[in-house]
Order: C-alpha cells, then structure tokens, then sequence
C-alpha cells in the first residue's frame, strides 16, 4: 500500500471531490459567496494523565470560537472525520456506521436513568448533595465507579468472527472498508441486543463490553453534568483509537474528557483520557491474559498510558498534532458550516508544528529501533506545517507560495542537529515515503506517473535550508 502523508493524501482527495461534486469553478464561487469570517481565537491544547487533570470549575458557560474543534470534544468523531467533513465543504459532519449506536449518549427515559444513577451512587457512598459541588476531577472518577459499579463484562458479547482479525494494517483497511459497503454484522444476537439499547436500558440490564462501558459513562457523567454547575465546561464523549494501525493493536473503547477554561492567557483546552472497563475489570485488557492489578482507582481509570497510546503515550501526542493539521486544513477556507480565514489556519499549523518539534525532541531521548519511524513522520510532518505543503510538493516545486518563519527554521534546524548528534540514523534513514510524479514511457510520456520513493529527514531539512536562504535573498534584495 502507498504510504502518503495525511497531508498529500487529502490533497488528492479535496481535488477528486471538488471536481465530481462542485467542478472547479464551483468551488471558487462558493468561497467568493462566502460571509465574512469571524475572528476566532486558537485555543492551547494541553494532555494530562488522570491524576493530573485538576481543573478550575468555572460556572460561566464558556464557547468555543471554532465549530469543528467543538465538535471533535463533544462528538464521537474521528479525526479523519473532520477532515473528510472539511473535503465535502463542510455540508455536515460524516456519519458513524449504524452498527455503532454505543458511540453517542441515547436516553429513553432521563428521570428513571436519574434516578437510578444516584441509587448507584449513593450505594457508593454519595450523596446528591456531594455530586453537586465535586470537582472536576472527582466527578470524572464518581462517574466511572459509578459505571465500574453497575455494569458487568459480558464476555459472552464477543463472537468467535469479532476475534479473528486480520495480520496486516492493510488487510485490516481492506476488511473493515468492505464490511461498512455490504453490512456484514460479525457481532452475536446478545452483542447486537445490547449495543443497540438506548444508554439507560444497557445501565439498567448491567452487562456490556468496553464499548458499551465508554457510552455509559459519557451518559453518566451527562447526568453528573446537569446536578452540577462547576462541569458545565467539562465534556465526556467515546473514544476509541483514530488509526488502523492502533486499533489493530488495541481493539478498544474508552472516554476522552476534555474541559474548556477561560484564563488570562486566553482560552485553554485540558484533555485526558479515561477507561472506566479497566476499572471495572482490572485487567491488561490489550492482552486479555486475565491478570489482576493492584494500582488505585486513579491509575486503573487512567488511559493516557503507554497500555492505551503506546511507549510514551506517543500516539496521543501524535494525535494532538493531527487534530491541529486537520484544523488548519486550508479546505476549510471554503466550507459552508466551518470556514476560518487564512490566518487562523496557519495560527492551527503553527500549533501544530511546536507539537511536533515537542514530540520530536521527545523521541530523541528515547531513541531506539521502535521509534525511528515515528520520529521521522513527525520531522516529515513539521515541515509540512511549516510549508504548508505535502513534502512531494515541497520538494519538486519548492516553496515559492509561503514564506517560512525563521523561529520555525531555528527550531527544525535544532532538533536535526541534536538527533544527528544523539542517534544519526533518526536523520539519515530513509523511511519517509512520498510520491515522485515523473513522465510517463511510451504511450503513457505525456503522462505523469506516481512512483512511490523513500527518503529521509536529512534531504528534507537540505531543502528547507536550501528555500530558507533563498528566501532570505529575496527579502533582502527586495
């Protein structure tokens, strides 16, 4: 399978969709009959293990500037999803497969699922009363006891057709793609049963699995939100892992949490992760082995950890990235719902890219055999976010559209010097694939043929170096 950047890949795409929906010309009068664009402020996104998401209760609803990103903390979509949203130009968000009711919050009967929900959590020890002023931390945590308490693991959900799984990510892909086109269902009578009842009748019934615990509890802790004034900026939705490739590796559903602060610096984003299944459970449930731990309930709820993103907790520092990428996507510049002006898209990609040069400087002092390639896509990716370019773009045509930042050049021009010196195989193995357009042979000269190539951080930083200085030679000669 050819391997393209997130970048290059929706390039591709956002040229094929406008073509067959829009035509060309289409596009270019929708982003002329556009309304003038708000100014919108980039808020600061900040990940925190469990035990460290402490916070400030704030009674004032705070509004997030940004329609997209604020349906990203409150909906159970992907991050490809809001990029493919921005592809259609923003006509509404994609659709999750009907098969996955379990991902957004669905109440039959809110004053019985009250109710209950308080019974659940005065056998637990608390209070109404207590709920309404918890912190936010501590709300978090009821709600997953809360779920741990009531539900048990219906191990018997699991099918012997959902276990056998493909080897390859591309098998994988290929599997799961012709599955969503022609409705093959692998899940039992009892999973179907259960997956398709609303919230309150799952918590009701007791039995689940994680993807059944993780809506529970952003239902749960939706009726934690409504007793208590201090969450209202506090917000619980499904998750589960954004890319083929971790999911293969932990076929899994657990919670992301995220609060919206208004401080003096400006607005703030503080995200973690839970698992209310592990807490349940308390179990390596990536291994399924069975084996008991004995950590806190802080530690076994917590999922920004290696068990659930990886050595180092990578992945989501990866995702993190992505989430700013496909926020500055400059397709958005023509959406119908999401349009942001130039400006805030390239405020987005300078976020981004300090996320990168931040992961980058990460892997280095981890350096090893495992995490070459992810350092190398995140090297890759900061020089797209600096470009704005995919890098096979970049590296033909140049980067005659947009001026590079020099504090941006200084900081890729520091992490290539310290990995060169810590581990130089980070730069100079070639593993970053890309696509080479060259003339066709024969009947196909006249046209241009994708081959895929490799090469490696050290070419890429060549060639920024090389623009940079030209650049610099512009201005002055200006």
């Amino acid at each position: 399978m050819i391997d393209l950047s997130r970048r290059g890949f929706l390039a591709w795409a956002a040229l094929a969709l406008g073509e067959a929906a829009c035509g060309c010309s289409s596009v270019q009068q929708m982003a002329k009959n556009q309304p003038a664009a708000v100014p919108i402020y980039v808020p600061s996104i900040e990940l925190s293990p469990f035990s460290e998401y402490h916070p400030f209760a704030q009674e004032r609803q705070h509004a997030l500037d940004d329609r997209l990103l604020g349906m990203y903390i409150t909906e159970p979509l992907s991050i490809n999803e809001l990029l493919l949203s921005n592809l259609l130009l923003g006509r509404g968000p994609i659709q999750k497969p009907v098969n996955n009711p379990v991902m957004s919050v669905e109440v039959s009967d809110m004053h019985q699922f009250e109710t209950d929900v308080l019974r659940a959590a005065a056998e637990l020890g608390y209070t109404k009363q207590a709920i309404q002023t918890m912190p936010i931390h501590d709300a978090v945590l009821t709600s997953g006891k809360i779920v741990a308490h009531q539900l048990d693991y219906a191990h018997g959900m699991i099918s012997d057709a959902e276990k056998e799984r493909p080897e390859s990510p591309e098998a994988y892909m290929y599997l799961t793609l012709l599955e969503a086109l022609t409705g093959i269902d692998k899940r039992n009578e009892m999973a179907k049963q259960i997956d398709n009842a609303p919230d309150d009748i799952i918590f009701a019934k007791r039995q689940g699995i994680c993807r059944n615990y993780a809506g529970v509890n952003a239902a749960v802790f939706s009726v934690l939100k409504k007793l208590n004034p201090g969450l209202k900026n506090t917000y619980m939705r499904y998750y589960s892992p954004e890319d083929i490739g971790h999911s293969m590796a932990l076929p899994h559903a657990w919670n992301m949490v995220t609060t919206l602060e208004d401080t003096a610096a400006g607005k703030k984003l503080q995200v973690t992760y839970v698992d209310p299944t592990w807490l349940d459970t308390r179990r390596k449930t990536a291994r399924n082995d069975g084996e008991m731990h004995n950590g806190g309930e802080e530690e076994m709820y917590n999922a920004l950890d290696n068990a659930h993103f990886g050595e180092g907790s990578f992945v989501a520092q990866v995702y993190l990235a992505q989430l700013y990428e496909a926020l500055g996507y400059e397709q958005r510049m023509y959406s119908e719902r999401f349009t942001v002006p130039r400006p805030v898209l390239g405020r987005y990609l300078s976020h981004a890219f300090q996320q990168r040069i931040g992961l980058c400087e990460r892997l280095i002092q981890r350096s090893s055999e495992s995490t070459i390639h992810l350092f190398q896509d995140s090297f890759r990716a900061a020089v797209e976010d600096m470009t704005h370019k995919d890098v096979s773009i970049f590296l033909k045509f140049g980067n005659d559209m947009h001026l590079m930042k020099g504090e941006e050049v200084e900081n890729l021009r520091r992490i290539y010097t310290t990995a060169m010196q810590h581990d130089p195989l980070l730069v100079t193995r070639q593993e970053i694939s890309l696509l080479d357009w060259q003339s066709g042979n024969g009947q196909d000269k006249d046209k241009l043929v994708a081959h895929q190539v490799k090469i490696s951080p050290d070419t890429l930083f060549r060639k920024v170096m090389q623009e940079y200085t030209q650049q610099q030679h512009g201005e002055n000669n200006r």
